[in-house]
């Protein structure tokens, strides 16, 4: 009886023990399985902020282990009312859409914002994809703290300088990079609808029903450019190289993105795998990670300007990214829409067959729709395309020597690129397509359109003042042309000569808008547009062979020749007075230089055979009414028959190319060879007296008025930040490959 007395204490403590060491191992055993949840630390709100919400843990019983699953981005760029997603199994509650139709009315704030600057929100949408557009219900949906956008944790009063924090460095980089996005969209709009609350005046318009005017605004003017996003959920044992969850896009909408936010390009080299790229406070970086892929890291590195340095919400960005121009001669082709039970036509809000990089390679033909101007061989690949001869492409291609006030190559993107400015719109900037940088302070546009307007005006009462009996009626209808160029161009001396510098209400835009639009008239003056494209582009073409030229004649070198244009008298000049001088030299010496066709000068008479040839068959052409095949051109809304399937983005390069014969000047027929010309003929003093008997050469003159003009507003309408260059390669148009941000 004993024993057994002794034995339960005995018995009693070894049940302790034993409860204990299986609790122990209990314990052990969970610590396990929760060690096993790969990046689960990394999924707390410190690190991915609210998106730690939508974690989940799942426990598999057969293998002892806990899987983590977690929600990240899937960014990409796409129109403001894009329906469809890279992400086929994304959630389908998205919310409401902010809508923005123009200027406000008779001292009204602009529709889309309330009287105290918050931004009110538009019908809901469903199935989706998210758009980032800076209000509190787009933060709530995009899992983005409204508190960071409105900066109320780094700027605690409204006229506080932004602080950036570099001890908080434990958050997730596209946490960061979502932030960025939202304030850029929240800042952008807040400043526009500031300038059009000031200025107080309607909308252009030209419609006199009121709901059409409405509809037709919100169709026109919203954005063809948005940040757009999808969810995915994913594990971190798919991915054993990655501890942080991480967001998803492509290597082409990344680079889309950083010229959105600001970004310039530095070191951008896929073959030893380093990316670098920074401005407006951001910096991005990337490298490769094996067995995973490339890998960017977004960080904000000092204060930002989301205001008036806001990129143009235009889809025609994505293309200037990697290089790429589209020009006045790329049509836009139409669609119908349906809103509120009412059909509309709009131009179609993308190219997209026009970004397709195999349609528009070197491979399939020069096409004068699109300049490719991203490195130094994609430069010569367009001069060459335009018809200019070996020595122009190669002063293009040498550095130093394609410069007068500022590249020549802005001169080829301001006479015949696509004006991209909308309409109503404050926003002005685009990333730089070229290789050379733009310096907007070391010239002054404005001073330069005065030049040029009072020597025009000089040049018509010049014109008039000649006996017009005689002139031939195509002739008088270009110097009926060339007064509207007169009085265009004062009339916009008038207006924007009252802005201050660079800045430009949206009203002086819609000016230069307005006055551009005109110079594209003249430009494309034909039963279509394509008419006399031949003859613009053997201006053009012509005009940069002289200007590149005079920038390379100068005194001291082998190749100087006195008495041809030359640009060496800027060097000496103050730079207040050098736009009258550059705008002089244009005006009275690479103006005639142009225009002549039968001189017989010293070196131009082949020149001028082939202008003769092209003048030719252009009257010929327009005379029999037999216009260029390329009148329907991909995108355009061109007459089917049920035979003869529609053009579409999917149809094949090899059928896009029978459509579309490659325009440009033709290098294919074969001139006879020009004898009998005097090498030492004395060159006669250009008069307009002998210029208007020419129709071909007023033809001329009228167009090289409207392309000179034309650059000056193209490059006062749009900006670009002076450290920009273009540095991604034009191959990446349009990449797929993935890339990640940590």
């Amino acid at each position: 009886m004993g024993d057994n007395n002794n034995e339960l204490p005995v018995a009693v403590v070894a049940l302790v023990v034993a409860v204990v060491a299986l609790a122990v191992a209990l314990l052990q055993i969970t610590q396990a399985i929760l060690a096993s949840a790969r990046g689960l630390p990394n999924c707390d709100e410190r690190v991915i902020g609210k998106w730690a919400e939508s974690t989940q843990k799942i426990f598999k019983p057969s293998q002892l282990r806990v899987e983590v699953l977690f929600q990240a981005p899937v960014i990409f760029i796409a129109p403001y009312d894009n329906k469809n997603g890279p992400v086929k199994d994304a959630p389908v509650k998205y919310g409401p859409v902010m809508t923005w139709n123009g200027p406000p009315k008779n001292g009204a704030v602009a529709n889309g914002a309330a009287k105290d600057g918050t931004v009110k929100e538009g019908p809901a949408k469903s199935q989706l994809p998210l758009t980032m557009e800076g209000t509190p219900d787009s933060c709530t949906e995009c899992r983005v703290s409204w508190d960071e956008v409105m900066g109320v944790k780094t700027a605690p009063s409204p006229n506080a300088k932004e602080r950036v924090h570099t001890v908080e460095n434990e958050k997730a980089t596209w946490v960061t990079l979502l932030v960025a996005i939202q304030k850029m969209e929240k800042e952008s709009k807040s400043w526009e609808t500031k300038q059009h609350k000031r200025l107080a005046q309607p909308p252009r318009t030209d419609a006199t029903d009121a709901d059409s005017t409405i509809s037709r605004l919100d169709v026109q003017k919203s954005p063809t450019l948005t940040v757009q996003m999808q969810i995915k959920q994913r594990s971190f044992e798919t991915n054993p190289a990655i501890k942080k969850p991480y967001a998803t896009t492509t290597i082409s909408h990344l680079v889309q993105l950083a010229a959105v936010l600001g970004l310039y390009w530095k070191v951008f080299d896929p073959d030893d795998n380093k990316y670098r790229a920074a401005g407006n406070g951001y910096s991005l970086m990337g490298y490769r990670v094996t067995d995973f892929g490339i890998v960017f890291t977004f960080e904000n590195t000092g204060s930002t300007v989301n205001e008036a340095r806001r990129v143009i919400p235009t889809s025609e960005v994505k293309e200037l990214c990697f290089g790429r121009v589209p020009t006045l001669y790329r049509a836009r082709g139409r669609e119908n829409i349906t809103k509120e039970g009412r059909t509309f036509s709009r131009m179609k809000l993308e190219d997209n067959e026009w970004q397709d990089p195999l349609y528009i390679s070197s491979q399939t033909g020069p096409k004068i729709e699109i300049f490719q101007l991203g490195s130094e061989d994609e430069i010569v690949e367009t001069l060459t395309q335009i018809g200019c001869n070996v020595n122009t492409t190669t002063y293009a291609k040498t550095s130093g020597r394609n410069k007068h006030l500022f590249p020549v190559t802005f001169e080829v993107i301001g006479m015949l690129a696509r004006t991209l400015h909308i309409t109503d719109r404050c926003f002005r900037f685009l990333p730089n397509p070229t290789i050379f940088p733009w310096d907007a302070d070391s010239l002054s546009l404005s001073q330069l359109l005065e030049a040029y307007s009072r020597l025009l005006g000089d040049h018509h009462i010049e014109m008039t003042s000649q006996k017009l009996e005689n002139v031939e009626d195509g002739a008088k209808s270009d110097i009926e042309k060339i007064e509207q160029l007169v009085d265009c161009s004062r009339e916009l001396c008038g207006d924007v000569g009252q802005g201050q510098g660079r800045h430009l209400t949206y009203l002086q835009l819609n000016h230069l808008h307005r006055a551009i639009d005109a110079a594209d008239e003249i430009i494309k003056d034909g039963d279509t547009p394509w008419d006399n494209q031949k003859v613009v582009l053997d201006v053009l073409r012509c005009h940069l062979q002289e200007v590149l030229g005079a920038i390379n004649n100068n005194p001291g070198t082998s190749s100087y020749r006195e008495k041809s244009p030359s640009f060496h008298d800027l060097l000496e000049l103050p730079p207040e007075k050098r736009e009258r001088s550059f705008m002089r030299t244009y005006f009275e010496k690479i103006l005639w230089s142009v225009i002549r066709l039968s001189t017989d000068r010293v070196g131009k008479v082949e020149q001028e055979q082939v202008s003769r040839q092209i003048h030719k068959e252009t009257e010929n052409r327009q005379s029999l009414h037999v216009h260029a095949p390329v009148a329907i051109r991909v995108g355009d809304s061109a007459p089917s028959s049920p035979s003869s399937p529609a053009d579409s983005p999917t149809t094949p390069p090899a059928i896009h190319r029978s459509l579309t014969p490659t325009p440009g000047l033709s290098h294919n027929r074969n001139y006879p060879s020009v004898e009998g010309a005097s090498k030492k003929k004395i060159e006669e003093k250009p008069s307009w007296e002998k210029t208007l008997q020419s129709k071909a050469e007023m033809q001329r003159v009228k167009i090289w008025y409207a392309l000179v003009f034309r650059m000056i507003c193209w490059l006062m309408l749009h900006d670009f930040d002076k450290k920009d260059i273009q540095v991604p390669s034009s191959d990446l148009m349009g990449n797929r490959q993935p890339v990640f941000i940590t």
